[in-house]
């Protein structure tokens, strides 16, 4: 990204553009010609200098003075992200869930949940290994083995072409509560989405920011070491029940899931792993 303003600089003064050209030919380098690092890398307009003042100053400084935010602008803009924190499930055989970290109260927003906007298709799909010509792994996509495990934590609606992949910090860990949920979804109330919600799911894919965005609300007042937790829904509830009527554990070796150690255990106890089941691909790369 330097370089690349470097270069720009030199050609502007050899040539005296002017500051409408200077500009034009920044945005159409930047949106059209630069690799994808080096767009990230610059600067989304040049500063009031121009390419001299972006030159001198250098991609990231710039991307710091495009992205720092003051105090107040964060108390007015900014949510609060650490209202939860990870813990063991106070749910039976739930794993891990979602502990407030302190009193939230009723109708606050507890954490926001962005959403990256991913086509409803093969993009999720998981595909059977297979080497190349030069020995690499790959996956073999005329073999279809199953769903990415990111599928299980997605919002969709059952006709939508779109799903939505969450990454709000901590909101994954929600658990299922159909009789006493205390926190619910709703759309962003602090953003306007009237432009997105026109979008088609191609804009909407092509689009280099996360726009659409979910807010987790308290339904009642919460107490700091109390689990969050909120209603899936009925066709989820119904779909786990018919999960589990159905499954059955994994025997591998003679050994099933019920006697499964998870890597923290088996890393604190320094026991070494002897064997490695066909349904794990480890690949080293050097």
């Amino acid at each position: 990204g330097d370089t690349l303003l470097d270069k720009m600089q030199t050609l502007s003064t050899k040539h005296v553009l002017p500051d409408a050209v200077i500009n034009d030919l920044f945005n159409y380098t930047r949106d059209m010609v630069a690799p994808s690092q080096v767009e990230i890398a610059l600067p989304p307009k040049l500063p009031n200098g121009g390419l001299q003042e972006a030159s001198d100053t250098g991609t990231l400084e710039l991307q710091r003075k495009e992205r720092s935010r003051s105090i107040d602008w964060l108390g007015k803009n900014g949510w609060c992200v650490d209202n939860l924190q990870p813990a063991v499930s106070l749910i039976p055989q739930a794993g891990r869930g979602a502990i407030a970290t302190r009193f939230l109260a009723k109708g606050v927003v507890v954490a926001p949940i962005p959403l990256l906007h991913v086509p409803r298709g093969s993009v999720l799909d998981m595909y059977a290994a297979m080497e190349d010509e030069a020995g690499l792994l790959g996956p073999d996509r005329s073999i279809r083995i199953g769903r990415q495990l990111l599928v299980n934590y997605c919002f969709a609606h059952p006709k939508s072409t779109l799903i939505f992949v969450p990454y709000g910090h901590g909101t994954n860990l929600i658990n299922h509560n159909s009789k006493h949920p205390n926190v619910e979804l709703r759309w962003a109330a602090s953003r306007n989405f009237s432009n997105w919600f026109d979008m088609t799911v191609n804009e909407l894919v092509d689009s280099n920011s996360a726009g659409l965005m979910f807010e987790v609300v308290a339904l009642r007042d919460i107490q700091a070491g109390e689990e969050v937790v909120m209603d899936y829904g009925i066709e989820w509830e119904q779909a786990w029940e018919q999960y589990k009527k159905n499954w059955k554990p994994v025997v591998h070796q003679g050994v099933d899931a019920t006697s499964y150690q998870d890597s923290f255990e088996a890393n604190r106890l320094m026991e070494p792993i002897t064997s490695v089941p066909k349904s794990l691909l480890l690949e080293c790369k050097g």
